[in-house]
């Protein structure tokens, strides 16, 4: 009797065994096959997955052998450390897209929809240009930026069409730092960079434009409607005022205060030739400098020739000062004055 007890125990004990294992193979099975077309998938579509040749029959579990048995134990315990969507990842990978091309591609695509990145949306509108530039035609923006091109530095993160850019929208439109910052999706702090070398560079190499030019030269360009009145103009004067943050020095402070803008300014002069361009400019003086002082310190009464007439506004009682250079002074009467100042 005690063998009979032994016997069935050794019995159920071996078929219990045996049905473990056979699920635990069925298991492994069933990963395996995912794998498998998941490996078919991604390296011929239209290959049918063969899994007679690997898979198991429920009936026949002691046929697998040890490489087979080894290579499923390895899949699953993958399986078991990695999520359910690392399949679905492996599966994507067919589109041949690494995580470094998807950030180009996402750069470019920004790119392209950016407005003020794209030369082309400035080529294909010139009153976009002109509004934010104030250049009246791409032409003229490419002859500035050649010009300019060798002084400007080379960035990654603006190259130096978006740098000119940059610097002539703030110049044209008085923009904040911070505001075009958002526009090219850079620092404020970047911003304010490149616009102070920029301005540097175009003062180096643009300034040969301001000259005085000579007489002959004005004579032969002279429009029409100054020959009939103004045959003898050599230059339009007039002085402008930038806004500038209030000094901390209280000399600075009082030196710059401007009555007229009621800020604290920048003041310049300038003289425009009968035909349109810059032939003078003053360096900066201080909002309180009236215009007379900024004509006489200036440098400006050095130009002047014997016979040459000088356009002016109000405030330029400069009368004396051009008669000791042989020049005469006109300034336009204002609408309110009496008829016979118009005579």
């Amino acid at each position: 009797m005690g063998k009979l007890h032994a016997s069935s125990a050794v019995k159920s004990a071996s078929k219990e065994t045996s049905l473990k294992r056979h699920y635990r193979l069925q298991d492994r099975n069933k990963v395996k096959k995912r794998f498998c077309l998941a490996e078919i998938n991604i390296n011929d579509e239209n290959r049918e997955p063969d899994v007679g040749k690997d898979e198991v029959p429920d009936g026949e579990p002691d046929e697998v052998d040890e490489g087979s048995e080894l290579r499923i134990e390895t899949i699953f315990k993958d399986c078991k450390d990695q999520p359910e969507s690392t399949l679905t990842r492996t599966v994507s990978t067919q589109t041949e897209l690494t995580l470094a091309d998807l950030d180009n591609l996402e750069k470019n695509i920004t790119c392209d929809y950016n407005p003020f990145k794209s030369r082309k949306s400035f080529e294909d509108d010139p009153d976009k240009l002109k509004f934010y530039t104030g250049l009246p035609a791409m032409t003229v923006f490419m002859t500035v930026l050649n010009l300019i091109s060798p002084g400007l530095a080379l960035r990654e993160s603006l190259n130096k069409f978006e740098q000119l850019l940059s610097t002539l929208m703030r110049l044209r439109l008085n923009l904040p730092v911070v505001d075009l910052g958002y526009r090219f999706t850079i620092h404020p702090s970047t911003v304010s960079r490149i616009f102070q070398s920029c301005i540097q560079v175009m003062y180096t190499s643009m300034s040969f434009l301001v000259h005085w030019p000579d007489r002959d030269q004005l004579k032969l360009t002279m429009p029409l409607s100054f020959c009939q009145k103004f045959s003898s103009c050599s230059v339009i004067i007039d002085c402008f005022e930038v806004f500038i943050d209030r000094p901390s020095e209280l000399l600075a402070r009082a030196q710059t205060w401007s009555s007229y803008k009621h800020h604290n300014t920048a003041k310049f002069l300038i003289g425009i030739t009968p035909q349109g361009t810059v032939s003078f400019i003053s360096k900066g003086w201080g909002g309180r400098a009236s215009d007379k002082f900024i004509t006489e310190h200036s440098g400006f009464l050095k130009n002047l020739l014997p016979g040459d007439l000088v356009l002016a506004d109000r405030g330029f009682d400069i009368q004396d000062s051009c008669g000791l250079y042989c020049a005469r002074l006109q300034i336009q009467a204002s609408l309110k004055a009496s008829p016979s100042c118009l005579q």
